[in-house]
């Protein structure tokens, strides 16, 4: 199948195009909007899930298949600064996007991730899906994935550059050995979920040496989709089978940048300081510690324990 018969997009021009430019102001507007919505159901809404479900399948539809612009939110961001005095337009463009989503990081932290981020929104469709997998052993589950991930890279390769042109696919491969250790050891998902402050770092270095770095969430938003991306998209499926959120709690640079930032969250959520083995099952981030306090550089805001077990959003 030819790479460009994956192209998912709807649209392939600007729907509000800034002085008849490329440049599409619509997913700038768009986001500004869907973080609103979502703000506004936190503070008005009683019973928030079904609401942020919503709100999770219009970014996917919006981002996903309408938007002919892909989502590269830190890749973008040092683009566009690199062409501050130069180029206004194409600042824009790669800055629009970052722009809103760190405003809103300030109020609400990972909001973005809970209620926006399609990449996010599908790992959570997966988790009822794995519940059905539950009689096959975890381990040879992962073993099984890996083994098809590591074909799918051998099978795809690219001709020369591998480690570079097979960004997406190392962070694939990455995320299937620490699911390996997350399991054979639960105790050290605390410590696993450090590991995105490592990728955070290589990911920024790569972009800083004029990598063109791909993610796994560039095979949803499609027009620069490739092989490692499609690769790296699979093995985020796969381990959403086993492990809740894995790409987001382990390797996500995004997400990484975000809980560096966890000092500066203006609300965060206030646990009961009950330990409660309920809780373990509630967060599909595990963000809540058996002594009932809340991992604020894990949470994603999806607010089901403040609807199930009473904490409080301050």
């Amino acid at each position: 199948m030819n790479i460009e018969q994956l192209k998912w997009k709807m649209v392939e021009r600007p729907l509000i195009p800034i002085q008849n430019s490329w440049v599409d102001a619509t997913p700038f507007i768009a986001l500004t909007l869907l973080l609103g919505a979502s703000i506004f159901i936190i503070f008005k809404f009683r019973k928030k899930q079904s609401a942020r479900h919503i709100i999770q399948l219009f970014s996917l539809i919006l981002f996903a298949f309408t938007f002919h612009r892909c989502f590269c939110a830190i890749r973008g961001w040092f683009f566009g600064l690199s062409e501050i005095g130069r180029d206004n337009l194409s600042v824009f463009q790669n800055t629009c996007i970052i722009i809103p989503v760190i405003a809103s990081l300030f109020i609400f932290g990972r909001i973005f991730c809970g209620w926006i981020c399609p990449l996010g929104f599908v790992q959570e469709l997966l988790k009822n899906f794995g519940k059905r997998l539950r009689q096959i052993p975890k381990l040879i589950m992962l073993s099984i994935f890996l083994v098809i991930a590591i074909f799918l890279i051998y099978r795809f390769k690219p001709v020369n550059f591998f480690v570079i042109q097979n960004m997406s696919s190392m962070l694939g491969l990455c995320l299937l050995f620490i699911c390996f250790l997350s399991i054979a050891n639960p105790a050290n998902d605390l410590r696993l979920k450090k590991l995105k402050y490592f990728f955070l770092v290589i990911w920024i270095l790569s972009i800083l040496l004029g990598i063109f770095v791909t993610s796994p969430w560039c095979a949803i938003y499609g027009n620069e989709i490739d092989y490692p991306s499609l690769i790296g998209f699979i093995s985020v499926l796969l381990t959403g089978l086993i492990i809740s959120m894995a790409w987001c709690r382990y390797v996500c640079p995004l997400g990484g940048l975000f809980a560096a930032l966890a000092r500066f969250y203006k609300y965060t959520i206030k646990g009961s300081d009950i330990p409660s083995e309920e809780y373990k099952n509630t967060c599909p981030m595990r963000a809540i510690t058996k002594n009932g306090t809340v991992d604020k550089e894990s949470c994603i805001y999806c607010l089901r324990c403040t609807e199930k077990h009473g904490f409080k959003l301050q």
